[in-house]
């Protein structure tokens, strides 16, 4: 079909932009961790680059559900389909970009996350004058989420309107070949080895009782945490001494 390319190029379009602005985000978190010893760096620039992939997820896979439930639009209305399905990455996505900003902003000053108390404040009538937060500061507030959304709005609009700028090609898996395939392969291939260098610097500065990159790990919302006691132990990590670790 003449105008499928532009279907199939406009979601990857936005979804790589929003990669970008969530990587963009990331170093916000890392504002007041003071302490950047060569294990902390490790950790926290391999899930600067993993964690937006985990943040995008529930946004991509919603969209990609989407888009095949409404298949049977593309043949009579690929317009109403494409509506569809920028729709729901434009609902999954934005909640997801304004809630990281939100938190970074609230990391940032207050030094914790966005909790079930937060949100408890936040749909509080007067929650917000609440946590010092000035009436100016309160619409300005209100106006970047508003801006947020017509950005999001906007670059959807942009990347269907005009396929030219849809610069990430056809992620389509039909006709299914190597070829197309090796985009996701090399997406995955990332993910996963920046998660596996963050988890297990992790678990290996836990087990030697290191505390500044289990601390630092905490400025980024829902880390992945865990530990492999039993691995490092049988690679003959000799584990310190509780006596010998001392906790700035």
């Amino acid at each position: 079909m003449k105008n499928r390319p532009a279907y199939n190029a406009f979601l990857p379009a936005y979804f790589i932009v929003m990669y970008g602005l969530f990587l963009l985000t990331m170093p916000l978190f890392y504002l007041r961790i003071g302490n950047w010893a060569p294990s902390t760096a490790l950790l926290l620039i391999a899930a600067m680059v993993f964690y937006p992939f985990l943040y995008l997820l529930g946004g991509g896979l919603i969209t990609g559900f989407t888009a095949r439930f409404t298949m049977s639009l593309e043949t009579n209305k690929p317009g109403l389909r494409r509506f569809i399905t920028g729709l729901a990455a434009m609902l999954t996505v934005f909640p997801a970009h304004l809630l990281l900003l939100m938190d970074a902003g609230l990391f940032y000053r207050y030094h914790y996350h966005i909790n079930p108390h937060i949100l408890n404040i936040f749909t509080t009538p007067g929650g917000f004058e609440g946590m010092g937060l000035e009436t100016g500061e309160i619409v300005t507030f209100a106006i970047g989420i508003l801006l947020i959304a017509l950005f999001h709005g906007g670059l959807i609009f942009a990347f269907w309107k005009f396929p030219k700028l849809a610069f990430a090609g056809d992620w389509s898996l039909k006709p299914f070949s190597f070829r197309r395939c090796i985009k996701y392969i090399v997406v995955l291939a990332i993910g996963t080895i920046t998660f596996l260098i963050s988890f297990f610097t992790y678990a290996l500065q836990h087990y030697r009782m290191i505390p500044e990159p289990l601390l630092a790990a905490d400025a980024l919302p829902f880390y992945i945490k865990g530990t492999s006691g039993s691995m490092f132990k049988a690679l003959g990590i000799a584990k310190p001494e509780r006596d010998a670790v001392q906790i700035h």
